[in-house]
């Protein structure tokens, strides 16, 4: 066996040796997943096996130490000598500190003169030229810390402010210069609370140093929320129907009715934006409603010329429009902050509606008051919603977000057309029923308000456009990833 190779494998048996479960749930599959990629020399899959573990280890130096190990293998060794030294900063380790320094030691002998090259390039300000001389010289000699320094410097002249306190901040550390003390601590003050937290974790895990995440200005919610809604003309129907139920019951204790609106239904948003300004997002909404469906079933055990009927109106419903939110309460250095939202929008409605009597032979075709057509219908119109809610922002790059808020839309005019018999159609049930074009309506009678189907030309006294009532209270939740 290579010593490269030994070496490597004598990094995956600490893995294996340590006595202390730092890991669980999926952490666990991904290490025994890695592990087997290890020993099989596949080395890419290792790597990212052992990446994959990091969210679920809460002290993942098992997973930098199995990058580094993959890294070693496939002869990348700065890549190497950077997940290894984050591995010992996480679980002091004598023999991966070894190893570090044995990887050093089988670099070129070129690499030393960095250091100096940057030196030069300082003198005649190149500084974006002396950069990444001096990130190289801290990754392979992390105790030059007049390297620290210096890249500070740069990023400074450059206004790379956060990059300047960090490096500022880890030579302070080091060297306890009581000339950059001061500095450091006026700088730190000056970052947001997002580049204090990146600099503070930097500081905590050593070079080489991730660079903090910046934000675009652009984010990307999904929006799960249930939404109550009012459906006031198909409650009204629901209501008729049951009110007809009970006083046919009264003389035919074998007539019975089921019937039953939707009190409210899943709403499902996307909604990209744009950070405006500290307080302002201006962006899309584009959404659907899942409402389920209206359905109402009767029988007549004793009649012959009354048969069992069912109906049933599905709901179909997409809106678009835009979403304008401002934050003017912030707390906890503004990870909680409290917003309001307003989403005029453009809802587009269908319903789909399916009766079982269109079919019916009976002379008796218009036993019950359902609508007399199989088909879908139309319409469209606008509305809004407002809400007020609080989001929380755990990380630089997301936020969680929970809101309660109420939704105004109310829909008209539903036209389409279908299998149409009965009623106001003036043709009797069959299997043979013609397609017509007409409009959803509802009309007052006897026991309340009906759902009725107007054929085109054709005018019913007292009868109004069907609404689509989606107004309701709100309760939902954001998932924002900041790009």
């Amino acid at each position: 066996m290579s010593r490269k190779l030994f070496f490597a494998f004598l990094m995956v048996l600490t893995i294996y040796s340590t006595s202390i479960p730092v890991w669980a749930g999926t952490a666990d599959d991904d290490y025994n997943l890695a592990n087997s990629y290890f020993t099989q020399k596949d080395y890419p899959r290792a790597f990212n096996a052992y990446q994959a573990a990091i969210p679920y280890d809460s002290f993942p130096y098992r997973a930098y130490l199995g990058m580094g190990n993959c890294e070693y293998l496939m002869d990348e060794k700065k890549k190497a000598i950077e997940y290894l030294q984050k591995s010992d900063d996480l679980n002091k380790d004598v023999k991966i500190e070894t190893f570090i320094q044995k990887i050093k030691a089988s670099i070129p002998p070129s690499k030393s003169g960095s250091f100096t090259k940057a030196e030069t390039c300082l003198k005649n300000k190149k500084y974006q030229e002396a950069i990444p001389l001096l990130k190289e010289v801290e990754q392979y000699e992390p105790t030059n810390y007049k390297a620290f320094y210096d890249l500070g410097y740069c990023y400074y002249v450059q206004g790379d402010r956060p990059e300047a306190a960090l490096n500022f901040a880890y030579y302070e550390s080091k060297t306890k210069d009581s000339t950059v003390t001061n500095l450091v601590a006026k700088m730190e003050r000056q970052l947001s609370v997002d580049d204090q937290d990146w600099l503070n974790d930097q500081l905590q895990l050593g070079p080489p140093f991730s660079p903090p995440f910046r934000s675009s200005g652009f984010g990307i919610r999904f929006e799960p929320t249930f939404q109550l809604t009012s459906l006031k003309d198909f409650n009204n129907f629901a209501a008729e129907m049951q009110n007809r139920g009970g006083a046919e019951a009264q003389s035919d204790s074998s007539y019975a009715v089921t019937v039953g609106a939707p009190p409210g239904g899943l709403g499902i948003d996307l909604n990209p934006y744009l950070q405006v300004s500290e307080d302002l997002e201006v962006g899309l909404t584009f959404g659907t409603l899942f409402l389920g469906q209206f359905s109402a079933t009767f029988s007549d055990l004793n009649s012959a010329t009354d048969p069992d009927g069912n109906s049933s109106i599905s709901y179909q419903v997409i809106e678009t429009g835009i979403s304008v939110r401002v934050e003017p309460i912030k707390l906890y250095k503004n990870k909680i902050k409290f917003f309001m939202e307003a989403d005029p929008s453009y809802y587009i409605t269908g319903l789909t509606t399916a009766n079982s009597e269109i079919t019916n032979s009976s002379s008796n075709y218009n036993a019950y008051d359902f609508p007399m057509v199989t088909g879908n219908f139309s319409s469209s119109g606008f509305g809004s919603r407002f809400k007020i809610g609080v989001d929380w922002k755990p990380i630089p790059n997301s936020m969680v977000s929970g809101f309660l808020g109420y939704q105004l839309a109310q829909i008209q005019g539903f036209t389409g057309s279908g299998n149409a018999a009965g009623g106001y159609s003036g043709i009797p049930p069959g299997p043979n029923t013609p397609m017509m074009s007409g409009q959803l309506e509802t009309l007052s009678g006897k026991y309340g308000t009906s759902i009725i189907f107007v054929p085109n030309g054709v005018n019913v006294s007292g009868a109004s456009p069907l609404t689509l009532d989606l107004s309701g209270f709100i309760i939902g939740a954001d998932f924002t990833i900041l790009l």
